[in-house]
């Protein structure tokens, strides 16, 4: 029997059941932020993503940006396979991650306690 080479993938046909499931919210963020990702994925009991190369689907990819690192997340959401991406800018305005996110909805948290 011949070994699978997963070119069928393109097709969104699998042989196996190796893959993730669908992900109903999933959350990355800054290096700084991470922990604030971890907990709001356990809050909301979603995925907490950590770098690009994860392999996860979701319907709602939650990105939490300081500013810093947009490379890093929009790495991330670029290799992720979501169906809405929002951005939540801390300490800036949203309006400063829309150039990395366009198609993105991105939203001002104010900084506080």
């Amino acid at each position: 029997m011949p070994l699978c080479d997963g070119a069928h993938r393109s097709d969104k046909w699998q042989c196996d059941n190796t893959e993730s499931p669908v992900a109903a919210v999933a959350f990355a963020a800054s290096y700084s932020l991470r922990n604030l990702a971890d907990r709001l994925a356990h809050r909301y009991q979603g995925t907490s993503i950590h770098g690009p190369g994860s392999n996860v689907s979701t319907h709602k990819l939650v990105l939490v940006s300081d500013g810093h690192d947009i490379e890093h997340l929009r790495q991330i959401a670029t290799e992720m396979n979501a169906d809405q991406v929002i951005v939540l800018s801390t300490g800036s305005a949203a309006e400063s991650a829309q150039w990395a996110f366009p198609d993105a909805e991105c939203r001002t948290v104010p900084e506080g306690d």
